[in-house]
């Protein structure tokens, strides 16, 4: 009869290329850009199941990466082991946002097929969780803005240096006509 066909729980990797695609032995080429991990494994199974009878595949990311700017504890580029990361777990993994970050218009920038598309999220807002930003995907950059009154602190204190260093030449520019008058007039 029919001998089941077993493969070792061994695991192979498969790099996607520029075009979203692998190439996976004997069913070729497969487009797996944009997919979640569960879609990859049925569409893969799926191709499969003409050469194998009842394929079981499981996919897993190796480096799923995002990057975290601005007002974050720690920003940089983080890899993520999980195929599901939401914004919130991201600011998490970034040690939370101080108290002087915009949790109100956090900004997502998405690459989708070679286009930037955006979106603001509000992370007070209940509704957060059925926006399509709120899990991030591969590459997904997030960046959080300071608070206004952090940017006008910034503002002010710049402005206060101005002010200061414009005081101190002008005082010794007083001081120095002074002793030059002072010492003309003997």
């Amino acid at each position: 009869g029919e001998q089941p066909l077993i493969a070792s729980e061994s695991m192979y990797t498969y790099l996607v290329d520029e075009d979203g695609c692998i190439n996976f032995p004997i069913i070729g080429k497969v487009h797996v850009a944009g997919l979640t991990r569960q879609e990859i494994s049925k569409k893969l199974e799926s191709k499969i199941s003409k050469y194998v009878k009842d394929p079981l595949v499981n996919v897993q990311l190796l480096n799923f990466r995002i990057v975290l700017m601005g007002e974050f504890s720690r920003p940089g580029s983080y890899s993520v082991k999980r195929d599901r990361v939401s914004v919130l777990d991201a600011i998490g993994m970034a040690g939370d946002l101080p108290l002087t970050a915009n949790r109100k218009n956090i900004l997502v920038i998405r690459d989708n097929n070679g286009l930037k598309e955006t979106c603001r999220l509000d992370i007070t807002n209940p509704n957060i969780f059925e926006s399509p930003y709120f899990y991030l995907k591969q590459n997904d950059i997030v960046y959080v803005e300071p608070i206004k009154t952090k940017q006008r602190a910034r503002t002010s204190s710049d402005r206060q240096f101005t002010i200061s260093l414009f005081s101190t030449v002008i005082s010794s520019l007083s001081v120095i006509v002074a002793m030059v008058l002072s010492l003309t007039n003997k």
